[in-house]
Parts: structure tokens; sequence; C-alpha cells
């Protein structure tokens, strides 16, 4: 299964799963990049995103992702977070929108189909699956 992961495509579906926190300061609070840090897409000073960043999930999306990632296994998080990774802003956007339009049985559902498909497609070209 550990294959499945690496041989996601640039076009599969995203997990539902959050960025990792950002980092704490001595507090134990998050800490923001000053005016003069760049941003962590790194094209733009702090302040905001870089003018070809797709919107960041809402509160309500964040929760919505969360149910959906709750329903899925450990593997499918993986495969789906591992396609997250190699998404492009549009395709990110495309599937936030997407994903969040739709039930979280539906977008569950959704996301086992692509995942099924890539395995089927990875099987019939002998690469296994």
């Amino acid at each position: 299964l550990d294959a499945d992961v690496a041989a996601v495509p640039s076009g599969a579906a995203p997990a539902a799963s959050r960025p990792s926190a950002p980092p704490e300061g001595p507090s134990g609070a998050p800490t923001e990049p000053t005016a003069r840090e760049p941003s962590a897409a790194g094209d733009a000073p702090a302040g905001g995103p870089p003018r070809n960043a797709p919107p960041a999930p809402t509160p309500e999306q964040w929760a919505h992702l969360g149910q959906i990632r709750a329903r899925l296994s450990a593997t499918e998080c993986a495969i789906a977070e591992n396609a997250m990774m190699r998404m492009g802003a549009d395709t990110l956007a495309h599937w936030l929108a997407e994903l969040s339009a739709q039930s979280v049985d539906d977008a569950v559902r959704t996301l086992r189909a692509l995942i099924e498909q890539l395995r089927r497609e990875r099987a019939g070209t002998g690469e296994g699956g």
C-alpha cells in the first residue's frame, strides 16, 4: 500500500487534513511572521497571500474536511495527503470547493472512488496495486 502513496498523480483527490500548525513563540502561542519575513510561499511579504494562492479554507470547511478525514482509513488519508502535496493551487482550490459542496458521505465516496481508480490504473500498467 505504500506504493499507492508514492504514485498518486497530481490530479488526484486531496485529503481532508489540516496543514501543520504554525511555529509557536515563547508563550506557546502561534507566531506570526513579521513584515520583513517572507510568507510560507516565499514569494509574498507577510500581511497577504500571494496573488495566485487559493483562498484559505474557512472554519466551516476545516470542520467539514475533518469529518471527511475521520471517515477515511490511515492508508486512504496518506494517499490523499500525498496527492494534495503534489497539486497546484488551482487544482487544490477546485477539490476544496468540490468536497466542501458535498455531504460528508458523498465526499468520502468521491475520494474512495478516486483512490480505487488509481489502484486499478496502476494494476493495469503492471506496477502493482
